[in-house]
């Protein structure tokens, strides 16, 4: 079984803590590196069609999409929040295949760092395992 990763490189600083959470957590539940197929996208905009591109023509089982997005001072924040949710919920559909939404919808910094193993716990690990738990339940492990 392959599982891919799409990582915006917008904020990468905090998306590849993101990604680096995603393997740990799919390398604790069994999988293994070289099953992990990884893609860089400029931002969370382009998150769905890089995951539906995965599922469709290198036949993995699910998607990891991770992204951040800061609230600034324009509505720019909630079309591509909106987009790139709305985007993961769609390829999820169409596929039968879970592109789970790991992107970080935050206010301010630290909201990031809340999320990245603050207060908040580590959302790449929560994502990756919600998506290993989701495939369990369409018994795509079993």
């Amino acid at each position: 079984m392959k599982i891919g990763i799409v990582t915006a490189e917008f904020n990468e600083k905090y998306t590849s803590q993101l990604e680096e959470g995603g393997v740990s957590a799919l390398l604790e539940r069994g999988f293994k590196k070289e099953d992990i197929i990884f893609r860089k996208v400029p931002g969370a905009f382009e998150l769905p069609l890089v995951a539906k591109h995965l599922i469709n023509e290198h036949k993995v089982s699910g998607v990891l999409c991770y992204g951040v997005v800061i609230r600034g001072e324009t509505d720019h924040y909630d079309y591509v929040c909106a987009a790139a949710q709305q985007g993961c919920l769609q390829v999820s559909l169409e596929t039968m295949k879970p592109a789970a939404f790991g992107v970080l919808t935050v206010n301010n910094h630290e909201q990031i760092v809340d999320r990245l193993g603050g207060k908040k716990g580590h959302k790449g690990k929560d994502v990756a395992n919600g998506l290993v738990d989701t495939l369990e339940a369409l018994d795509e492990r079993r």
